[in-house]
């Protein structure tokens, strides 16, 4: 079970699948009891609960599988594919990002260090909190 809790819209479709799979089971539940029965299966007591907690979970279009981004990470020029997206609390979003091109991580012109795939953690801003030395964000998306 995710810590996410979904919006309110797919918790009613999720209660709807339920109600149906319950009816072609022989088990008919009205909406309302389908509903409570989402509430149980994320561990909390009843729909008015799990509503409430859905409203207060931002649920602003963010960042999906495949989408396309552009940005900076440790100051270069990337362009890149989101392989992951998991929104947390807070406005946040973890995200698996694989760059269309690898990037020279080492500053040392005696050794490279290339990287192709990251995974960070965002603010809505697109912005990571971890800081270089001299206190550029690892990570700055172009929203």
């Amino acid at each position: 079970m995710s810590n996410s809790i979904p919006s309110i819209e797919d918790l009613k479709t999720q209660a709807a699948r339920l109600r149906s799979t319950r009816i072609e089971t022989g088990c008919p539940t009205t909406h309302s009891q389908s509903l409570e029965l989402i509430a149980k299966s994320y561990g909390l007591r009843d729909w008015n609960t799990l509503r409430a907690k859905a409203a207060q979970t931002d649920h602003t279009p963010g960042y999906k599988p495949g989408q396309r981004l552009r940005g900076l990470y440790l100051g270069h020029a990337f362009e890149g594919t989101v392989l992951y997206a998991d929104p947390l609390p807070g406005h946040k979003h973890r995200l698996t990002i694989k760059f269309d091109t690898a990037i020279d991580v080492v500053t040392s012109q005696h050794f490279s260090s290339f990287r192709r795939r990251i995974t960070k953690v965002v603010s809505k801003q697109g912005r990571t909190l971890e800081k270089t030395s001299d206190g550029q964000p690892h990570l700055i998306l172009t929203l």
